[in-house]
């Protein structure tokens, strides 16, 4: 599958005090209306904003997806695609053209495209 990542409303570089107050929490889709990477792929998934508002992680929504693993029954939690495309999009140290490199190897890696847009 292929995943295209909105650059304009892609929340990323982890929670500080800054970013939240210009953008809010790093969520799946927040209140203000960004998304981390995951939530923009599960909305395309065909998940509802409505399922991943103001979500932490993919396994949160008790789901299954191409970013949660099934961990026993009626329960999914996040697996190593999810774990790791998660610390890419939070880690502060990372501009934006590393954060996406890294992120679009990574996706490679697990067979799946990533393209970043806007």
């Amino acid at each position: 599958m292929k995943y295209t990542i909105d650059r304009q409303t892609w929340r990323r570089g982890g929670d500080s005090a800054e970013s939240n107050e210009n953008y809010g929490a790093t969520k799946l889709l927040n209140e203000q209306g960004y998304m981390c990477c995951l939530g923009q792929c599960m909305l395309q998934e065909g998940i509802l904003k409505e399922v991943i508002l103001e979500k932490g992680d993919p396994a949160a929504t008790n789901l299954p997806c191409t970013f949660t693993v099934e961990s026993s029954i009626s329960s999914f939690s996040n697996n190593v695609l999810s774990q790791c495309a998660m610390d890419i999009n939070d880690d502060r140290t990372l501009d934006d053209s590393e954060r996406e490199e890294k992120l679009i190897n990574l996706f490679k890696e697990h067979g799946l495209e990533l393209e970043f847009v806007n």
